[in-house]
């Protein structure tokens, strides 16, 4: 089977892609956050043309917002409705924290509607403390909770946002926390996983502008009823240690510095500093949030002057699956991570599975936007033998290729596992992003087991986004839906 599929990257390097405009969200607000107020966020959107059904997901922090009501809807659309927006009220399968949108007419002809059309408000409570943040953003809810939009054409063209930071107001906030990637002070952050109860998972803690480090420490939170610490791994500070005396209590401590007073340590954006694993042990359709806190370890980075570094943190959801559904089913899960940067700057992309279990071989494409972003490497590559082909790049297309060459040692991995990581230098425009998906073109996407059998999987798409241009700290978010094969 492996043999054809190599055959067909052969014949298949060469082909390049193209795609239809996406269509705009744009996130905005007038209001400041305060602990025990409330934020109206406005939901509006742009490219709006020619659309036959569009589907998305809007995400925060539930610890630092929470759900108040939906306002304003607007009657520019037609049929579009209160019962368009699906909130943690109104939706079983949603929970504070997450919302649907969602739309089609009964006739199912394409509609157009102007550039900057509000579609509703969003009211918030703050119900975060003193320099806790988060941002609003689209994304996906969990497998079959994707970001879909169809035009005309029958073409799901995706969807392109804003993010839009909240920093709750504090003293001693580091650099006030809760933006993204591409501002000048370092950037902690995690990726979401989700898995099923009994699933073992991992965490990447991901750092951008980690630039003349010579210490760092922070602590990491969750809740205990939802997750089991079993370690860390894949750490990449040399002599990084970790305190786990409140493990109980969803607290795990870190704490580095270079011992040597010469090396401080500078890496490329979307490089991961280690992975903290858990077993899933909460009930099927609960959740908690993964944040970064002062307790029981500060959050603190200083240079090789020994002078104070400002930072940002943000925080990631980890999902346990409902019965029958959800990214821990039977099918390998790909997906990549969000990352950011200013022109100029090297940044490298994990690229992340979830039930990986008895893989005898893999293969498939990434795609992306050349004119964004100028390929420059692979590296940290956990497959043993595995091969890229890079005779698409000038298109933005990078293919790989692995299969167990002993025939008798398939790789099983943690949730969240990286399999690779991709750089690329950013050579788009302030404000520019492109996405980066996973594809058939050149190399076609397929898994196999050590019986030969093909395995069912989903992917997943991610951002990068080339900072500046977007006011307020946030940068362009592009996020689009892969189907799930299979």
């Amino acid at each position: 089977m492996m043999q054809k599929h190599i055959i067909f990257i052969i014949f298949t390097l060469l082909f390049s892609f193209s795609a239809s405009a996406q269509l705009e969200v744009n996130f905005s607000t007038e209001s400041t956050p305060t602990p025990g107020g409330t934020v109206d966020v406005d939901v509006s959107v742009s490219n709006f043309d020619d659309i036959i059904t569009l589907q998305y997901f809007i995400l925060w922090d539930s610890l630092v917002l929470s759900y108040n009501s939906i306002l304003n809807i607007t009657d520019q659309l037609e049929q579009f409705s209160v019962g368009s927006v699906g909130t943690p009220e109104t939706a079983v399968t949603l929970d504070d924290g997450e919302m649907s949108v969602s739309w089609s007419h009964s006739s199912t002809n394409p509609f157009t509607i102007p550039d900057g059309t509000r579609l509703f408000t969003i009211r918030l409570d703050v119900v975060g403390t003193d320099c806790d943040s988060t941002a609003v953003e689209i994304g996906s809810a969990g497998q079959f909770q994707n970001i879909e939009v169809v035009n005309a054409d029958f073409e799901d063209i995706g969807a392109v946002s804003n993010m839009l930071p909240f920093a709750l107001p504090g003293t001693d906030c580091g650099s006030g926390g809760g933006g993204g990637g591409g501002q000048d002070g370092i950037v902690l952050r995690s990726n979401s996983v989700s898995g099923d109860n009994g699933d073992n998972i991992c965490v990447s803690i991901i750092v951008d502008n980690f630039t003349d480090v010579q210490s760092a420490q922070g602590s990491m939170m969750w809740d205990p009823a939802v997750l089991s610490y079993t370690g860390n791994q894949n750490n990449i500070l040399p002599g990084n240690a970790f305190g786990e005396a409140d493990i109980a209590q969803g607290m795990l401590a870190f704490n580095w510095f270079d011992s040597s007073g010469v090396t401080p340590q500078n890496l490329a954006n979307g490089t991961v500093l280690f992975d903290v694993c858990f077993d899933v042990i909460g009930a099927a359709g609960t959740s908690t949030t993964f944040k970064f806190t002062d307790s029981p370890s500060m959050i603190v980075f200083s240079d090789s002057n020994d002078e104070e570094l400002e930072f940002t943190t943000s925080s990631s959801t980890i999902s346990v699956n409902s019965e029958g559904g959800g990214g821990g089913g039977n099918g390998i899960v790909l997906s990549s991570n969000s990352v950011s940067g200013d022109n100029g700057d090297n940044i490298c992309i994990p690229v992340l599975v979830d039930n990986f279990a008895d893989v005898q071989s893999a293969q498939g494409s990434m795609m992306w936007d050349p004119a964004v972003l100028s390929f420059t490497g692979t590296q940290n590559n956990n497959l043993p033998g595995n091969a890229f082909g890079e005779g698409s790049i000038n298109q933005g297309l990078l293919a790989f290729n692995w299969f167990d060459n002993s025939g008798v040692t398939p790789v099983t991995l943690a949730n969240g596992s990286s399999l690779f990581e991709v750089c690329f230098d950013i050579i788009g425009a302030a404000g520019s992003s492109t996405t980066f998906k996973f594809t058939d073109d050149p190399s076609m996407l397929a898994f196999s087991d050590s019986n030969d059998q093909e395995i069912d999987f989903s992917t997943t798409s991610s951002t990068i986004s080339v900072a500046g241009g977007g006011g307020g700290g946030g940068t362009d978010l592009v996020i689009t839906m892969e189907d799930v094969i299979g």
